[in-house]
C-alpha cells in the first residue's frame, strides 16, 4: 500500500443473444423476380453483439458515459463522471484526456464460442467502479434496444413501400384479366387460351406477392 493505491474492480456477466437474421421466408425468392434484393444470410447489424467491444471503447460511448451522474459519497451529491478525470472546465483536449482514461478502466471480454461476455470497471473508489459498470450496463441496453428497433422499423418501411407497388400491380394485372374475359366470352383458339394462362399466371403471382408482404409486415409490427 505504500507503493501503489489498491484498486477495486467491479465485474458484471453479460447476456446478448445473438440476433437472428429477418426472415422473409419465400419473399425473397419472389421478390427477386422483379429485381428486389432481400438480405437472407447472417449479418451483422448495429443491434448485433458483435460489435459490443468496439461501441464501448468508441468515443461516441465514451462521451455519452462522461456526461452522466454518478453519486459521490465524498461530496454528499451527484456529480458528473467527467468531474472524476478533471476539475476544469471541459474542452476537447481535456475531454480526450478523460477518455483515455476512461477506457482504461474498462474491459470488455467476449467470449467466441457463447453470447456470454464479461465487464470489468476498475476504480480508486469501489462505489464507483460498481455505480460507473452500472451506468455502461444501462447505457448499453438502451443502445442495444435502440439498434433492435431501428432495423424493425427499417423493415416495416421497406414492406410498406413494396406493398404500395405490388398492390398497383395487383389492381392492373386484375384489370388485364378481367378486360379480357370480357373481350372474350367464349376460348375457341389455342393462342387465346394460352393468352388466358398468362394473365391468369400473372395474376395467382401478384396475388402470392402480396399476401406473402403482408403476412411479413404483421411479423414485423409484432417484432
Amino acid at each position: 500500500q505504500f507503493i501503489q493505491k489498491p484498486l477495486y474492480e467491479s465485474k458484471a456477466t453479460v447476456l446478448f443473444p445473438e440476433s437472428k437474421s429477418s426472415n422473409f421466408g419465400g419473399l425473397a425468392g419472389l421478390a427477386s423476380q422483379f429485381g428486389v434484393n432481400i438480405p437472407t444470410g447472417n449479418q451483422a447489424d448495429l443491434s448485433s453483439p458483435a460489435i459490443l467491444p468496439d461501441l464501448i471503447y468508441s468515443r461516441t460511448f465514451g462521451e455519452k458515459i462522461l456526461q452522466e451522474e454518478i453519486f459521490s459519497r465524498s461530496q454528499g451529491e451527484n456529480i458528473k463522471i467527467f468531474t472524476l478525470f478533471s476539475s476544469e472546465i471541459e474542452s476537447i483536449t481535456k475531454k480526450s484526456k478523460a477518455l483515455r482514461s476512461l477506457r482504461k478502466m474498462i474491459d470488455f471480454n467476449q467470449s467466441i464460442k457463447n453470447p456470454i461476455s464479461t465487464l470489468s470497471v476498475t476504480a480508486l473508489d469501489p462505489n464507483i467502479a460498481k455505480d460507473l459498470a452500472d451506468i455502461i450496463l444501462v447505457q448499453l441496453d438502451s443502445l442495444n434496444r435502440y439498434y433492435k428497433d431501428q432495423v424493425a422499423n427499417e423493415k416495416i418501411t421497406f414492406i410498406e413501400s413494396r406493398i404500395s407497388s405490388v398492390r398497383k400491380d395487383f389492381e392492373s394485372s386484375e384489370k388485364r384479366l378481367k378486360n379480357f374475359n370480357q373481350q372474350n366470352r367464349q376460348i375457341s383458339s389455342p393462342s387465346l387460351q394460352l393468352q388466358l394462362d398468362r394473365l391468369e399466371r400473372d395474376v395467382e403471382i401478384q396475388k402470392g406477392i402480396y399476401l406473402t408482404l403482408n403476412q411479413q409486415l404483421e411479423l414485423a409490427k409484432i417484432e
